[in-house]
Protein backbone atom coordinates (compact mmCIF):
# COMPACT_ATOMS: atom_id res chain seq x y z
CA UNK A 1 0.00 0.00 0.00
CA UNK A 2 2.96 2.52 0.68
CA UNK A 3 4.46 1.13 -2.48
CA UNK A 4 1.35 2.22 -4.47
CA UNK A 5 1.07 5.47 -2.71
CA UNK A 6 4.53 6.88 -3.32
CA UNK A 7 4.18 5.97 -6.99
CA UNK A 8 1.14 7.70 -7.18
CA UNK A 9 2.60 10.84 -5.63
CA UNK A 10 5.49 10.64 -7.42
CA UNK A 11 3.46 10.50 -10.71
CA UNK A 12 1.43 13.77 -9.80
CA UNK A 13 4.78 15.22 -9.04
CA UNK A 14 5.74 15.17 -12.44
CA UNK A 15 3.21 16.10 -14.16
CA UNK A 16 3.12 19.48 -15.49
CA UNK A 17 0.98 22.07 -13.00
CA UNK A 18 -2.14 23.20 -14.36
CA UNK A 19 -2.18 26.33 -15.90
CA UNK A 20 -5.34 28.10 -17.11
CA UNK A 21 -5.35 28.95 -20.81
CA UNK A 22 -6.91 31.89 -21.25
CA UNK A 23 -7.22 32.19 -24.86
CA UNK A 24 -9.17 29.27 -24.82
CA UNK A 25 -11.25 31.00 -22.19
CA UNK A 26 -11.96 33.38 -24.25
CA UNK A 27 -12.70 31.68 -28.05
CA UNK A 28 -14.89 29.24 -25.57
CA UNK A 29 -16.95 32.19 -23.37
CA UNK A 30 -17.44 33.92 -26.70
CA UNK A 31 -19.32 31.10 -28.33
CA UNK A 32 -21.26 29.91 -24.56
CA UNK A 33 -22.64 33.31 -25.15
CA UNK A 34 -24.03 33.72 -28.19
CA UNK A 35 -25.38 30.24 -27.79
CA UNK A 36 -26.64 31.27 -23.78
CA UNK A 37 -28.51 34.06 -25.92
CA UNK A 38 -30.47 32.04 -28.33
CA UNK A 39 -31.55 29.98 -25.63
CA UNK A 40 -32.60 32.49 -23.17
CA UNK A 41 -34.48 34.32 -25.56
CA UNK A 42 -36.34 31.16 -27.04
CA UNK A 43 -37.03 30.32 -23.03
CA UNK A 44 -38.71 34.58 -22.63
CA UNK A 45 -40.44 34.23 -26.55
CA UNK A 46 -42.42 31.43 -25.37
CA UNK A 47 -42.85 31.24 -21.17
CA UNK A 48 -43.32 34.77 -20.95
CA UNK A 49 -46.98 35.70 -22.46
CA UNK A 50 -48.11 32.86 -19.59
CA UNK A 51 -46.80 35.62 -16.70
CA UNK A 52 -47.58 38.44 -18.52
CA UNK A 53 -51.33 36.84 -19.06
CA UNK A 54 -51.83 36.05 -15.59
CA UNK A 55 -50.26 38.92 -14.57
CA UNK A 56 -52.79 41.19 -16.50
CA UNK A 57 -56.10 38.81 -17.29
CA UNK A 58 -56.23 36.89 -14.17
CA UNK A 59 -55.46 33.39 -12.89
CA UNK A 60 -58.60 32.09 -14.67
CA UNK A 61 -57.50 32.89 -18.17
CA UNK A 62 -53.80 32.11 -17.31
CA UNK A 63 -54.98 28.38 -16.49
CA UNK A 64 -56.84 28.07 -19.58
CA UNK A 65 -54.09 29.41 -21.59
CA UNK A 66 -51.55 27.12 -19.51
CA UNK A 67 -53.10 24.25 -21.01
CA UNK A 68 -52.29 25.21 -24.85
CA UNK A 69 -48.73 25.85 -24.07
CA UNK A 70 -47.50 23.49 -22.09
CA UNK A 71 -48.96 20.98 -24.93
CA UNK A 72 -47.24 23.44 -27.44
CA UNK A 73 -44.19 22.99 -25.34
CA UNK A 74 -44.42 19.04 -25.64
CA UNK A 75 -44.80 19.09 -29.04
CA UNK A 76 -41.21 20.55 -29.73
CA UNK A 77 -39.74 18.21 -27.34
CA UNK A 78 -39.26 15.72 -30.43
CA UNK A 79 -37.36 18.33 -32.40
CA UNK A 80 -35.41 18.93 -29.86
CA UNK A 81 -33.53 15.72 -28.95
CA UNK A 82 -33.04 15.81 -32.84
CA UNK A 83 -31.11 19.42 -32.93
CA UNK A 84 -29.28 17.96 -29.64
CA UNK A 85 -28.22 14.62 -31.47
CA UNK A 86 -27.29 16.53 -34.74
CA UNK A 87 -25.20 19.15 -32.94
CA UNK A 88 -22.43 17.00 -32.37
CA UNK A 89 -22.54 15.49 -35.52
CA UNK A 90 -22.58 18.81 -37.50
CA UNK A 91 -19.84 20.13 -35.09
CA UNK A 92 -17.39 17.00 -35.60
CA UNK A 93 -17.49 17.29 -39.33
CA UNK A 94 -18.58 20.73 -40.92
CA UNK A 95 -20.50 20.86 -44.08
CA UNK A 96 -20.14 24.61 -45.73
CA UNK A 97 -22.96 23.45 -47.75
CA UNK A 98 -25.29 21.85 -44.78
CA UNK A 99 -26.01 18.86 -47.17
CA UNK A 100 -26.44 16.50 -43.90
CA UNK A 101 -28.39 19.44 -41.63
CA UNK A 102 -30.74 19.72 -44.23
CA UNK A 103 -31.57 16.19 -44.95
CA UNK A 104 -32.34 16.28 -41.39
CA UNK A 105 -34.35 19.03 -41.29
CA UNK A 106 -36.33 18.27 -44.47
CA UNK A 107 -37.02 14.68 -42.96
CA UNK A 108 -38.24 16.47 -39.56
CA UNK A 109 -40.44 19.19 -40.83
CA UNK A 110 -42.71 16.20 -42.30
CA UNK A 111 -42.77 14.53 -39.93
CA UNK A 112 -43.44 17.99 -37.68
CA UNK A 113 -46.52 18.20 -40.07
CA UNK A 114 -47.66 15.54 -39.51
CA UNK A 115 -47.86 15.64 -35.70
CA UNK A 116 -48.99 19.46 -35.82
CA UNK A 117 -52.06 18.13 -37.88
CA UNK A 118 -52.70 15.46 -35.36
CA UNK A 119 -52.40 17.86 -32.63
CA UNK A 120 -54.56 20.05 -34.42
CA UNK A 121 -57.30 17.45 -34.89
CA UNK A 122 -57.18 15.88 -30.96
CA UNK A 123 -56.82 19.52 -29.69
CA UNK A 124 -60.81 19.22 -29.50
CA UNK A 125 -60.75 16.58 -27.30
CA UNK A 126 -58.94 19.02 -24.58
CA UNK A 127 -62.41 20.14 -23.36
CA UNK A 128 -63.33 16.89 -22.71
CA UNK A 129 -60.11 15.68 -20.50
CA UNK A 130 -59.97 19.34 -18.43
CA UNK A 131 -63.29 20.39 -18.27
CA UNK A 132 -65.95 22.76 -20.39
CA UNK A 133 -64.46 25.61 -18.43
CA UNK A 134 -61.25 24.87 -20.52
CA UNK A 135 -63.17 25.26 -24.29
CA UNK A 136 -61.08 27.91 -24.93
CA UNK A 137 -57.60 26.22 -25.01
CA UNK A 138 -58.35 24.60 -28.28
CA UNK A 139 -58.16 27.90 -30.32
CA UNK A 140 -55.40 28.65 -27.98
CA UNK A 141 -53.64 25.68 -29.23
CA UNK A 142 -54.86 25.50 -32.80
CA UNK A 143 -53.17 29.72 -33.62
CA UNK A 144 -50.02 28.57 -31.30
CA UNK A 145 -49.56 25.27 -33.91
CA UNK A 146 -47.97 27.20 -36.69
CA UNK A 147 -45.32 28.60 -34.43
CA UNK A 148 -45.04 25.26 -32.99
CA UNK A 149 -44.06 23.88 -36.73
CA UNK A 150 -41.64 26.32 -37.32
CA UNK A 151 -39.75 26.97 -34.14
CA UNK A 152 -39.38 23.04 -34.41
CA UNK A 153 -37.48 23.55 -37.93
CA UNK A 154 -35.80 26.47 -37.47
CA UNK A 155 -34.81 24.13 -33.88
CA UNK A 156 -33.08 21.57 -36.09
CA UNK A 157 -31.84 23.84 -38.95
CA UNK A 158 -30.03 26.27 -36.84
CA UNK A 159 -27.48 23.39 -35.93
CA UNK A 160 -25.80 23.73 -38.86
CA UNK A 161 -24.82 27.48 -37.78
CA UNK A 162 -24.38 26.34 -34.50
CA UNK A 163 -22.09 23.44 -35.20
CA UNK A 164 -19.88 25.68 -37.66
CA UNK A 165 -19.67 28.68 -35.40
CA UNK A 166 -22.83 30.77 -34.52
CA UNK A 167 -22.58 33.93 -36.79
CA UNK A 168 -22.99 36.72 -34.63
CA UNK A 169 -26.36 37.99 -36.54
CA UNK A 170 -28.54 34.70 -35.22
CA UNK A 171 -28.16 35.78 -31.45
CA UNK A 172 -29.00 39.30 -32.96
CA UNK A 173 -32.34 38.51 -34.54
CA UNK A 174 -33.16 36.49 -31.10
CA UNK A 175 -32.87 39.60 -29.67
CA UNK A 176 -34.86 42.14 -31.85
CA UNK A 177 -37.72 39.01 -31.57
CA UNK A 178 -37.28 38.69 -27.62
CA UNK A 179 -37.98 43.24 -27.64
CA UNK A 180 -40.70 42.70 -30.34
CA UNK A 181 -42.47 39.59 -28.63
CA UNK A 182 -42.64 41.18 -25.18
CA UNK A 183 -43.68 44.79 -26.90
CA UNK A 184 -46.49 43.25 -28.30
CA UNK A 185 -47.50 41.35 -25.27
CA UNK A 186 -47.83 44.05 -23.01
CA UNK A 187 -49.58 46.65 -25.49
CA UNK A 188 -52.13 44.00 -26.76
CA UNK A 189 -52.42 41.62 -23.48
CA UNK A 190 -54.54 43.77 -20.95
CA UNK A 191 -57.21 44.90 -23.95
CA UNK A 192 -57.47 41.50 -25.65
CA UNK A 193 -58.49 38.05 -24.26
CA UNK A 194 -55.86 35.37 -24.06
CA UNK A 195 -55.87 34.32 -27.32
CA UNK A 196 -53.22 37.03 -28.40
CA UNK A 197 -50.46 36.39 -26.72
CA UNK A 198 -51.09 33.05 -28.78
CA UNK A 199 -51.06 34.84 -32.05
CA UNK A 200 -47.80 37.09 -30.84
CA UNK A 201 -45.71 34.29 -29.98
CA UNK A 202 -46.81 32.76 -33.69
CA UNK A 203 -45.79 36.04 -35.23
CA UNK A 204 -42.17 36.05 -33.86
CA UNK A 205 -41.41 32.54 -34.53
CA UNK A 206 -42.07 33.37 -37.90
CA UNK A 207 -39.74 36.49 -37.52
CA UNK A 208 -37.34 33.88 -36.45
CA UNK A 209 -37.53 32.02 -39.01
CA UNK A 210 -37.51 34.57 -41.61
CA UNK A 211 -34.37 36.28 -40.01
CA UNK A 212 -32.60 32.73 -40.13
CA UNK A 213 -33.99 32.24 -44.00
CA UNK A 214 -32.00 35.33 -44.67
CA UNK A 215 -28.68 34.96 -42.86
CA UNK A 216 -25.55 34.47 -44.46
CA UNK A 217 -25.77 30.86 -44.31
CA UNK A 218 -29.39 31.03 -45.62
CA UNK A 219 -28.83 32.66 -48.34
CA UNK A 220 -26.12 29.98 -49.77
CA UNK A 221 -26.69 27.30 -52.67
CA UNK A 222 -28.92 25.34 -49.84
CA UNK A 223 -32.26 25.98 -51.48
CA UNK A 224 -34.33 26.11 -48.14
CA UNK A 225 -37.12 27.37 -49.66
CA UNK A 226 -37.86 24.89 -51.86
CA UNK A 227 -36.33 21.88 -49.47
CA UNK A 228 -37.82 22.34 -46.29
CA UNK A 229 -40.79 24.91 -46.91
CA UNK A 230 -39.21 27.86 -45.81
CA UNK A 231 -39.23 30.99 -47.63
CA UNK A 232 -36.63 32.80 -49.16
CA UNK A 233 -35.92 36.14 -47.73
CA UNK A 234 -33.54 38.60 -48.26
CA UNK A 235 -31.79 40.60 -45.40
CA UNK A 236 -33.19 44.01 -46.51
CA UNK A 237 -36.56 42.61 -46.80
CA UNK A 238 -37.07 42.07 -42.94
CA UNK A 239 -37.81 45.89 -42.06
CA UNK A 240 -40.79 45.14 -44.66
CA UNK A 241 -41.97 42.22 -42.77
CA UNK A 242 -41.64 43.98 -39.52
CA UNK A 243 -44.19 46.33 -41.22
CA UNK A 244 -46.54 43.92 -42.80
CA UNK A 245 -46.54 42.09 -39.15
CA UNK A 246 -47.99 45.06 -37.04
CA UNK A 247 -50.64 45.45 -40.20
CA UNK A 248 -51.65 42.33 -39.15
CA UNK A 249 -51.95 42.56 -35.58
CA UNK A 250 -53.89 45.64 -36.54
CA UNK A 251 -56.34 43.69 -38.61
CA UNK A 252 -56.94 40.87 -35.61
Amino acid sequence: MIVTVARSVRKESERPRWRPDLSLFKGTIAYGMKFYISIIAGVIIIRADLLIVNHFRGEAEAGVYAVASQVAALLMLLPAVIALLLFPRVASDPDPRGEFALRVTRNASFLMLLICVAAGAASFGLPLVYGARFADSTIQLLILLPGVYLISIESVLVQHFTGTGLPPAIPVFWLVTVAVSLTLNFALVPYHPAEQPTGTTGDQVRLIDAALAASPGGRCDWGICTECGMGRVNRDEIPALLDLHGEILAAR
